[in-house]
């Protein structure tokens, strides 16, 4: 068993996306509010109405085929389906025909209660509401989950870039775009459509080409036989996107009428963003009315410009200039963790100088230290310790790291840090409360308590000159107690 999976880019988002949220937001509560148990029953019927009708169809319509009356083709098909209806194909006492016709009026009756057939997209008979309202419809969780998921992968940067409102404007004319040009290719006239893929397909499309440069993460897992292996990779924005619209022109020519997937609705949505983004780029109307708009918006939002001139220099391949400049903010504010954190990012990957990278991340391990944040130490540790195999930490950070462990509740982890620390640095004053602390974990975590307490006479033996010699031995006192009334 193979999967793979999109987890997220290298590109900064420097303010909240609240139009990509709200847009997940109102998905989510429409499909909480018509997954309610009558509305998932009249949805599986009509489904199972349509399925053995198209099944009756196709049978009846590949035979008139082979014998040369219909073409194999969408024209063929429709105007066969309109012959069987009238009853020119089959005689009226046929039996398929006579259960075709009981299904048709069942179905029909239940799609007049369907909020597909309500507000899902019709070609047959477009409106102006549902060329709109089956942007926010879904046929299941998985639909919802995999839509919502690719939305917030590419959309959140594009509304950062783009500003809210003509990145929302975008949003719904990609939609509009792929819908109507998908009912006039589609041969299922009277089927409708539903989902948000073609919008975001057209996201795809814009981010492949306003982010070319950036990298995509992808999850990877493999079970081979009862082992199972995984990991992560990186790969160029225009490579990933390139590839999902290749799949799509593939799906579309081997499985088009064959699948419930609207493949046509995912190329044409994304062949509108690609042709949009590229007329933004080249024309200069980004430069000239988006990012004056974007710069106004941003100036309400509590950010270091920096940091937003650096991403847009990274964003058009200048990363020297983008260093610069997040350097400047770092001297303005040596907390700065959103600089600090990209800096790192740009010496590793594009200056290979593995040293300067290397000093940032101790400074942001360091901001964390400051502000007594073990949770947020723990998760950027993890995230980037791997650059950085083989290297010492310095003392404050080796030790607050068996700290940081120890609040994650990851207690072993914890007392082999604290044991690094005390090899590493043993003439360090913070070694008394590493051993204090380690002694803690054994006793009250671990349930080790004879290891424990033979670390708190290690602590009085060593350092009998202790401030809190008092503590380690109230400790004790404890621990002899709970012996006693045993």
């Amino acid at each position: 068993m193979f999967f793979l999976f999109p987890i997220g880019n290298d590109i900064s988002v420097r303010r909240l996306p609240r139009i990509t949220l709200a847009i997940i937001i109102l998905n989510v509560l429409i499909f909480l509010l018509f997954s309610l148990p009558a509305n998932v029953r009249l949805n599986n019927r009509s489904t199972e109405l349509r399925h053995r009708m198209n099944d009756i169809l196709m049978r009846y319509f590949n035979e008139e085929c082979r014998q040369g009356k219909y073409e194999y083709s969408n024209n063929g098909l429709n105007k066969f389906v309109s012959d069987f209806e009238n009853g020119e194909i089959l005689d009226s006492d046929n039996p398929d025909y006579y259960s075709y016709l009981q299904m048709k009026y069942e179905y029909n009756a239940l799609i007049n209660r369907n909020i597909n057939y309500k507000f899902g997209y019709i070609p047959a008979r477009p409106t102006p509401i549902t060329i709109i309202s089956h942007m926010f419809l879904h046929g299941g969780f998985m639909h919802l989950l995999g839509n919502m998921w690719f939305l917030w992968l590419v959309g959140i940067s594009l509304e950062d870039r783009w500003g809210r409102w003509y990145y929302l404007i975008f949003y719904l004319l990609s939609g509009i775009f792929a819908v109507t040009i998908y009912g006039f290719a589609t041969a299922m006239k009277t089927i409708p459509l539903i989902g948000a893929s073609g919008a975001i397909a057209g996201l795809m499309g814009a981010f492949m080409v306003r982010f070319y440069n950036s990298k995509i993460r992808y999850f990877w897992f493999f079970l081979l036989f009862i082992k199972p292996y995984w990991g992560i990779f990186e790969i160029t924005s225009w490579f990933a996107m390139g590839l999902w619209f290749l799949n799509q022109v593939l799906q579309q020519t081997l499985f088009s009428g064959k699948s419930h997937v609207a493949f046509l609705a995912h190329i044409y949505g994304f062949i509108f963003g690609v042709g949009v983004a590229l007329i933004l780029k080249y024309t200069g109307i980004e430069d000239k009315f988006i990012k004056e708009t974007v710069l106004k918006e941003k100036s309400k939002d509590k950010h270091n410009p920096l940091v937003a001139e650096a991403q847009d220099s990274v964003d058009n391949g200048n990363y020297r200039e983008a260093i610069e400049k997040l350097e400047k903010a770092i001297v303005l504010n040596p907390d700065n963790i959103p600089a600090r954190l990209k800096v790192m990012d740009l010496y590793e990957q594009y200056e290979r100088d593995k040293f300067k990278s290397f000093e940032h991340f101790i400074k942001l391990l360091n901001v964390f230290i400051k502000k007594n944040d073990a949770v947020n130490f723990m998760l950027q540790f993890e995230n980037y310790i791997d650059r950085f195999q083989n290297t010492a930490l310095p003392e404050r950070i080796q030790f607050f790291l068996g700290y940081a462990y120890s609040i994650n509740n990851k207690h072993l982890q914890a007392i082999e840090e604290y044991k690094k620390f005390t090899q590493r640095y043993p003439q360090s004053h913070l070694v008394p409360k590493a051993l204090l602390n380690a002694a803690k974990i054994y006793i009250y975590k671990t349930n080790e308590i004879q290891i424990g307490e033979k670390l708190l006479f290690v602590i009085l033996k060593r350092y009998p000159n202790l401030e809190w010699k008092q503590n380690v031995e109230d400790e004790i006192k404890k621990i002899q107690s709970g012996k006693n009334q045993k």
